[in-house]
């Protein structure tokens, strides 16, 4: 879930009124009232605000509202997990749960507004060492039973449940010729995929299992400059768990100054697995986008989704064909 650099809205309503603000302060009595109140997302499965000047020191508070299984995975991160790595994280103000019961509230750091530009060079450094340092000092804590499965199987199931979604929606009237080819390429890819599913377990079997983020768009990541050089910030921890970590190797920058870095605590890591997991992962983000694209193919408007789904129809295929899946 992305923290846009700007507000989208800010609130102009009695601050204390606000539930955002009514939530921190069952958690933090002595500091209720926000500077402003920005809204930076909101739908109808999470909201996200910037509380200003309620933090430690004024700063700003991060109030995310949302389904109470994200909540609880990223709680976890959070609260027990950042903190005993060696990686900058932001920090945790807290958890309550919202009085509609799918619902709960988290309260952390502001991130900032300084974006990662992976175009800049020592932007793509730094990143490629946080990763790095990232799964490598991950793997070493005792946290896969208390973390979400990322292996090879949670991506099979997005793949079903994407294909499921995707057969239903074939009846639907609002689906031309053209997008109904598209839709039935795709089953047809994931026929493929799943029949050979083995190889796939198989490009993944020499990479450590780790904390996986999942999700490192670079909407995702915020800089911040210190007195020890550039620090990254990653948040939207939604999707977050324990597995080959291929959907992270796609989006690291430079493979190669990540290798140099794993090594020193995974000295057998080959570059060529590096580069091979980095593959899978186009495959496992691609099957993750074609599962949320397709729970918009049952409306009446299907141009949007169909054109995404176009999009990933074409990365599964050069995917498929770079890992030599046969």
């Amino acid at each position: 879930m992305a923290l846009p650099l700007s507000a989208t809205n800010q609130t102009s309503t009695n601050p204390l009124e606000h539930p955002a603000v009514q939530a921190w302060s069952k958690l933090h009595p002595g500091r209720v009232s926000p500077g402003t109140i920005e809204t930076l997302k909101r739908n109808k499965k999470s909201a996200i605000y910037r509380l200003a000047g309620v933090g430690p020191k004024s700063s700003a508070v991060i109030a995310k509202r949302c389904l109470t299984a994200t909540a609880l995975t990223e709680r976890i991160l959070y609260q027990d997990i950042l903190p005993c790595l060696p990686v900058p994280s932001l920090r945790y103000f807290g958890f309550l749960e919202d009085q509609d019961a799918q619902f709960c509230w988290l309260f952390i750091e502001d991130a900032g507004n300084e974006p990662y530009t992976p175009s800049v060079a020592r932007h793509r450094a730094a990143a490629a060492r946080w990763l790095a340092l990232l799964h490598t000092s991950a793997a070493r804590m005792d946290a896969a039973l208390r973390l979400p499965d990322r292996g090879s199987s949670y991506y099979l199931e997005q793949l079903r449940l994407a294909r499921d979604n995707i057969m239903k929606s074939f009846p639907n009237p609002a689906l031309n010729a053209s997008e109904l080819a598209v839709l039935k390429q795709i089953v047809a890819q994931c026929d493929f995929l799943e029949s050979r599913w083995d190889q796939v377990e198989g490009f993944c079997r020499e990479m450590p299992r780790t904390l996986v983020h999942g999700d490192l768009k670079a909407k995702n990541i915020r800089v911040r400059h210190t007195s020890d050089g550039i620090t990254l910030l990653a948040f939207d921890w939604e999707i977050a768990g324990w597995g080959v970590p291929a959907a992270d190797l796609l989006k690291c920058p430079d493979l190669a100054l990540y290798w140099s870095e794993a090594r020193k605590q995974w000295p057998v890591l080959k570059f060529s697995d590096l580069q091979q997991a980095a593959d899978v992962g186009v495959v496992f983000r691609a099957l993750i986008a074609v599962y949320w694209k397709s729970l918009a193919l049952s409306y009446e408007w299907v141009e949007w989704p169909v054109d995404k789904l176009r999009i990933y129809r074409a990365k599964l295929a050069e995917s498929i064909q770079s890992l030599g899946i046969k």
